[in-house]
C-alpha cells in the first residue's frame, strides 16, 4: 500500500472546507466590526495617530511582578 492510497482513504477533504468556511466567517465578522458606525470614532483616532504629535496614550496596566519564590524563566545557566 502506497502513501497516496493511505492519505486518500483518510477523508481529509472535509477539513479544508471547514477551514475555508471558518476563515470566511472570521473575515466577515472582522469587516463588520471595522466598518460598524459605533467604531467610527475609534477608527478615526487610529487613522490620525501618526499625524498627532501631541497625543499622549496612557500605558497599559503593568504586569504583576514575579515573586521572589518563583522559578527563573529561560534557559538554565
Amino acid at each position: 500500500m502506497r502513501l497516496t492510497d493511505i492519505m486518500s482513504s483518510m477523508g481529509l477533504a472535509g477539513w479544508t472546507v471547514t477551514a475555508m468556511v471558518l476563515f470566511i466567517l472570521v473575515y466577515v465578522v472582522q469587516a463588520l466590526w471595522t466598518f460598524s458606525p459605533r467604531n467610527r470614532e475609534l477608527m478615526a483616532r487610529g487613522a490620525n495617530m501618526p499625524l498627532d504629535d501631541d497625543l499622549r496614550v496612557a500605558p497599559a496596566q503593568a504586569l504583576p511582578t514575579p515573586s521572589q519564590d518563583s522559578r527563573p524563566v529561560g534557559p538554565a545557566n
